[in-house]
């Protein structure tokens, strides 16, 4: 599969200081597919110009300032968070950089993401929790294959 055209110069990847939050997007939207399930590049493909598109807009359709707050604790979201938090936060502690572990919480640990998750999905399916591989990250990727 070929990657998105427009992966060596999108500027979205600027707004990161983190790679594996680089990489995640890298691998779930732009190397696969030639980049078609991206929100950025279907406004591009829309006929949208580089400036024409937000900065601010991540490929899954979402605004940047939505995951911005990483002051906060995401954990302590009442209501929003992942039954099985607890059980997945060995794998987070093994992030150390807050960036990382605040982004990836945040979209699979509260809301809607937490369909998306692929620890959930194993423990909903009877997977004992001990038993799924600290390595695995909710987008179904190992942290080790994410470090470059």
């Amino acid at each position: 599969m070929e990657p998105c055209q427009f992966i060596s110069k999108c500027p979205m990847f600027n707004k990161f200081r983190n790679q594996v939050v680089k990489d995640f997007w890298a691998n779930s939207y732009c190397e696969n597919n030639s980049g078609a399930r991206c929100a950025r590049k279907r406004l591009r493909d829309a006929g949208k110009g580089p400036k024409d598109v937000p900065i601010t807009l991540l490929p899954n359709g979402m605004h940047l300032a939505e995951f911005e707050d990483t002051e906060r604790d995401w954990e302590n979201v009442t209501g929003k968070a992942c039954m099985n938090l607890r059980a997945c936060s060995v794998m987070l502690d093994r992030l150390q950089d807050p960036e990382s572990k605040v982004f990836l919480g945040r979209r699979y640990c509260l809301g809607s993401g937490t369909q998306d998750c692929q620890r959930k999905r194993m423990i909903d399916s009877g997977t004992d929790p001990p038993e799924i591989a600290v390595t695995l990250l909710p987008n179904g990727e190992h942290l080790l294959s994410l470090q470059r």
